[in-house]
């Protein structure tokens, strides 16, 4: 029986339950490195419930804190370090010092080595200098670490936008004390989109490269409407202020009063509510969508399990996805790639990485949000021509944004 020589470890301690796409993503890029001849590691948080990852050989409940609470500080506490410019304050020293210490028992007990891929695809700043004071610490291996930055940061600092100057402040403090502390092993850097890779390379706190965005090969099940039954506009993921939830009952109606009913036009929401961050607006619009089930509104309650989410996908004809283009201006957003790479129609923030990736008719992009619902009813009446224009891409979106093409990348870097 062949035992496989080396291990890829996939942390990410953000992994609670089957929320989100954390869980979906971890398990496809498991499941291609297991395909490559690896042994598979997934190391999530201690309060994980049963999780199903067949793709992964050996689970590891590791981390006492989500990346949210990692970048949780008071902040005054930001405040004073951006004005005194002391990098030192970027980040919580005891969560630091507590996921080191974490690193240090998972790097014990799942026996790795040098020979290893760790893959960390949910970070930021208290991350990387955790990492850097694991590299430090007396006894660590030198490890190969691959490390996925996927939240967005300014392009430039600004005095009329403060509060994203101090992030972007707080991001290149926090990764120039990582780099210049690191000691033992190696680091490789990445975000996931070109224009993310461009605005990290721009803190000059080392090189990035830009990584595929892992899809599901269960898409490539999706099958035209047909024009048989209503059409199904689906909302997928956490309701999430930043994900526009609270546009959702305005654009419901906006669509009724322009003659599309229930026969016409299904609105199927997924709505769970995120483990932290939940605010009372989310709270309120999920109770005015369960108020409005008797109107063609199906809400889904989640977390869906990986099974349910690909069925949610492959029965949607029209994906809504009203997020702030603020917050996605060159971040990349997981339900946006799916649903190219399923031949679905999108609508999405035309100022974003959605934006400036979707083809020609492919959807629609928005540049207000009173924009949503008369770009929604465009797609609804001209269905066809949409639905075609969207299958059209698929091939190339497929082969670009796959889990095996990731994990070559992986390896290549490391041979180089």
């Amino acid at each position: 029986m062949h035992v496989p020589s080396r291990q890829f470890v996939l942390i990410d301690h953000s992994i609670e339950d089957a929320a989100g796409h954390h869980l979906e993503y971890a398990r496809r890029v498991l499941g291609a490195a297991k395909a490559e001849g690896f042994r598979t590691v997934l190391a999530v948080n201690r309060r994980a419930r049963r999780l199903d990852c067949p793709e992964a050989d050996a689970v590891f409940k590791s981390f006492s804190q989500t990346c949210w609470e990692m970048h949780a500080q008071p902040v005054h506490r930001t405040l004073v370090g951006f004005a005194l410019r002391r990098g030192s304050m970027t980040a919580d020293p005891l969560k630091v010092i507590r996921f080191a210490t974490e690193l240090a028992s998972l790097v014990a007990e799942a026996g790795l080595t040098e020979a290893d891929i760790v893959f960390v695809p949910t970070l930021g700043g208290p991350e990387a200098l955790a990492i850097a004071a694991y590299s430090t610490s007396e006894g660590a291996q030198p490890l190969h670490w691959h490390l996925l930055f996927r939240r967005d940061v300014a392009p430039c600092a600004s005095l009329t936008k403060p509060r994203e100057t101090i992030a972007r402040w707080c991001i290149r403090s926090a990764l120039d004390r990582a780099a210049r502390q690191f000691r033992a092993g190696v680091r490789y850097l990445y975000t996931d989109t070109e224009e993310l890779t461009q605005r990290y390379n721009s803190l000059c706190t080392g090189s990035f490269q830009t990584l595929p965005i892992p899809i599901d090969e269960r898409l490539g099940l999706k099958r035209p409407h047909g024009g048989i039954g209503p059409l199904v506009v689906s909302y997928v993921g956490d309701m999430r202020d930043e994900k526009g939830i609270d546009l959702l009952p305005g654009i419901i109606e906006s669509v009724r009063r322009a003659g599309h009913d229930k026969a016409r036009v299904l609105f199927r929401i997924q709505g769970n509510l995120p483990v932290t961050g939940a605010t009372s607006k989310t709270r309120h619009v999920k109770e005015a969508l369960q108020g409005a089930s008797q109107s063609g509104v199906e809400l889904v309650d989640g977390p869906l399990s990986s099974d349910a989410y690909m069925d949610q996908m492959l029965h949607s004809d029209v994906v809504l996805i009203p997020y702030s283009p603020i917050h996605y201006a060159a971040r990349s957003s997981g339900v946006f790639v799916e649903a190219v790479a399923a031949g679905i129609p999108t609508v999405h923030p035309r100022a974003s990485w959605m934006g400036r990736n979707a083809m020609d008719q492919q959807g629609f992009g928005y540049s207000t949000p009173s924009d949503i619902a008369e770009g929604l009813n465009d797609i609804i009446v001209n269905y066809p021509r949409y639905e075609a224009a969207s299958r059209r891409h698929i091939p190339r979106w497929r082969e670009w944004h796959s889990a095996n093409r990731l994990i070559s990348l992986l390896r290549a870097n490391e041979k180089s």
